[in-house]
């Protein structure tokens, strides 16, 4: 959002203005043009022409018309991940099973096979 836009030099006494941080409207009692802080509102505050409250401000605190920000979820993260399997294949190199945990292989006629693969998934 660009701040320097906005502009409430044509603010006159009565006019409704939006305090963003009080999230309520504000009515203009006074406009002195002389101040370094000219708009006085009803409720005792009182604003530059940028609608900013104090001089160490960086954005605006009043507005011509309400202010809302949609905040965003959160982005989803890319890690990294290891999965393995364990594959038994027969001593003529067909697979037989495979296993999402280590298994025992109890027979000369197989042998157990580790497989390892980093994935990126997201979280």
């Amino acid at each position: 959002m660009n701040f320097e836009k906005n502009d409430l030099s044509k603010a006159r006494e009565g006019d409704r203005l939006w305090n963003y941080y009080d999230q309520a409207w504000e009515v203009v009692e006074s406009v002195r043009p002389q101040f370094e802080f000219p708009i006085d509102f009803e409720s005792g505050n009182s604003c530059d022409f940028k609608g900013r409250e104090t001089t160490d401000d960086i954005v605006s605190t009043y507005f011509w018309n309400e202010i809302h920000f949609d905040i965003p979820e959160r982005p989803k993260r890319k890690a990294k991940k290891e999965i393995k399997v364990w594959a038994v294949v027969s001593k003529k190199g067909e697979i037989y099973m495979l296993h999402s945990s280590e298994p025992a292989v109890n027979s000369p006629d197989y042998m157990l096979l580790e497989l390892v693969k980093e994935i990126e998934i997201e979280e």
